[in-house]
């Protein structure tokens, strides 16, 4: 036989507990490896067939109960509350800091294209089931009544209507062939 030879009830020895806890669990192997008879092993242990047969149920059960395939990998570990507070916290910042730049962006937009007026409604709560019923601005392009399109009349194409501000009218383009405007050529 190759490999090393069973250590059988003696590897009780190499386990942590009590002494008579140990010796229990000897004699029990014993008697389940053959080695020992019931009768001796109750005298040796000072108690009853009866009881004899509940420890061995016991252990058996015990040992069978730690067989079963548990889990792969580690148990999954429960954040503390403060780690819970603190990725709460982090959440929070990212959000802020994704609103702080949609800001950004909107104020840069702002100065650069001051004239230009948005159609586009922003719903002040996300939460809100229907943006569509907020009331417009007078004077705002939206407030004004509509203009449909009917059939026969041809759609305005021209953009004479877009207003381009006191710089970079398409005409002073056309003009200076190069897109500035001003005396910045040279």
């Amino acid at each position: 036989m190759r490999g090393r030879r069973p250590s059988g009830p003696e590897a009780v020895e190499r386990v942590s507990g009590s002494e008579q806890a140990r010796q229990r669990a000897r004699t029990l192997l014993e008697t389940i490896t053959g080695s020992c008879r019931v009768l001796e092993a109750c005298q040796r242990l000072e108690i009853s067939e009866q009881r004899f047969d509940q420890l061995r149920a016991r252990l058996l059960e015990a040992v069978v109960a730690s067989m079963e395939p548990g889990h792969a990998g580690r148990p999954a570990r429960k954040p503390s509350p403060e780690e819970e507070q603190i990725a709460e916290l982090k959440r929070q910042l990212a959000e802020l800091e994704v609103k702080l730049q949609a800001e950004k962006a909107r104020t840069e937009i702002a100065l650069v294209l001051p004239n230009v007026v948005q159609d586009a409604v922003v719903p002040d709560d996300p939460q809100d089931p229907d943006p569509e019923k907020k009331t417009h601005p007078p004077g705002s392009r939206s407030a004004r009544p509509g203009r449909r399109h009917q059939p026969g009349r041809k759609k305005n194409t021209c953009n004479a209507s877009t207003n381009y501000g006191s710089r970079n009218r398409p005409s002073d383009i056309a003009l200076t062939g190069s897109g500035r405007v001003g005396n910045d050529q040279a």
